[in-house]
């Protein structure tokens, strides 16, 4: 939690999407996540766990959040974040 509780660090490291898998119930509008798009995975941490049944969803999710400030829609409003990185894309936290 403790990366979840400074959103300017992750604004700083581009991040635009988490990925939080674990069983808490996070509310919508949760103040850690605010601001983000996120996904969440409500699984146990135990051994016999299904993690592969959350594969599609997930990868579909973390492609868009890599691709974020690469769509049209976004790509005018994309923070200048370094300029001397030739590629501005963005980042997904997985917790």
């Amino acid at each position: 939690f403790i990366a979840l509780r400074r959103p300017k660090a992750l604004q700083n490291c581009r991040i635009t999407h988490i990925v939080y898998v674990m069983e808490w119930p996070f509310e919508e509008d949760n103040p850690m996540t605010r601001g983000f798009q996120h996904l969440h995975i409500p699984v146990d941490d135990v051994e016999d766990e299904n993690l592969l049944a959350w594969f599609p969803r997930s990868n579909v999710f973390i492609q868009k959040g890599l691709d974020y400030w690469r769509t049209p829609e976004y790509a005018n409003s994309r923070p200048d974040l370094s300029s001397n990185d030739s590629d501005q894309g963005s980042g997904v936290l997985i917790h």
